[in-house]
C-alpha cells in the first residue's frame, strides 16, 4: 500500500489526546488516524448502502406516524409547552400537536382537568 504524506492541523486539546494514545498503545499517530479514516469511511459506505437498498419504499409523513401511533395507543399526549428565549410558547409546535389531535398539557400537570387541556 502507497503511502501520502499530508499535513492535518488538529485543536490542541485532539493532538494532545492523539499522543497519549500512541504513547499508550505503542503505535504511531499516522496509523492511530488511518483507522479511524478507515473506520468512518466504511461505516459511510455501509449507511450509502442502506439507503440504496430502503430508496424503493414509501415515505410516510410524520403526519402520518403520529396518528397511527396515536391509533395503536401508543402515543396519548404531550405534555409540556416548549418556551424559546423570550419565554413566549412555541406556538408552531403548540399547533402541530393540536392538528394531530393530541393532547396537550403544560408540564407538570397531571390530570386533563388542567386549563391547558385541547382536544382529544
Amino acid at each position: 500500500m502507497s503511502r501520502t504524506r499530508t499535513t492535518v492541523y488538529f485543536d490542541s486539546r485532539l493532538h494532545r489526546a492523539l499522543r497519549i494514545k500512541a504513547a499508550e498503545t505503542d503505535q504511531p499517530i499516522s496509523k492511530i488516524i488511518n483507522d479511524a479514516v478507515r473506520l468512518s469511511l466504511a461505516e459511510d459506505a455501509e449507511d450509502l448502502a442502506a439507503f440504496e437498498e430502503r430508496a424503493k419504499e414509501p415515505n410516510l409523513s410524520f403526519a402520518a406516524v403520529l396518528k397511527d401511533l396515536r391509533k395503536r395507543g401508543k402515543l396519548r399526549e404531550a405534555r409540556g409547552i416548549r418556551r424559546t428565549h423570550s419565554g413566549a410558547t412555541n406556538d408552531r409546535a403548540r399547533k402541530a400537536i393540536e392538528k394531530e389531535g393530541l393532547t396537550w398539557l403544560p408540564v407538570g400537570a397531571t390530570t386533563t382537568r388542567d386549563k391547558f387541556k385541547t382536544r382529544r
